[in-house]
């Protein structure tokens, strides 16, 4: 699985946006989670790909059609690794992407 995230605002709340690939099955996710710093306790998830199964999340334009829904503001070229990632079924590759700097990849796998 491919994760890619970005520190970004939903609702003028700091968030963490997590998009990626999943290779077993074969489809893009997106989470938005809060970015409060706290660390402890049950994670809260204010978005996630797996409370729509009705969508086709197989398709990339799914993830950028969500994102334009859920108003996410992105770094140019995060959702287009996404869909790299599954044109060369990447797995276990992890990037934290910037707004301000070019993305640093934490795991190559």
């Amino acid at each position: 699985m491919s994760r890619h995230h970005v520190q970004s605002e939903f609702d003028s709340h700091p968030v963490v946006v997590v998009a990626g690939y999943d290779r077993p099955t074969k489809e893009f996710f997106l989470q938005v989670l809060p970015d409060d710093g706290d660390t402890e306790g049950e994670e809260v998830v204010l978005y996630s790909s797996l409370h729509e199964p009705q969508r086709d999340w197989r398709d990339p334009d799914t993830l950028h059609v969500v994102v334009a829904e859920l108003r996410l503001s992105l770094p140019p070229g995060m959702l287009d690794a996404v869909s790299n990632d599954r044109a060369s079924n990447t797995g276990n590759r992890i990037v934290v992407h910037h707004f301000d700097q070019p993305p640093e990849v934490l795991l190559a796998g």
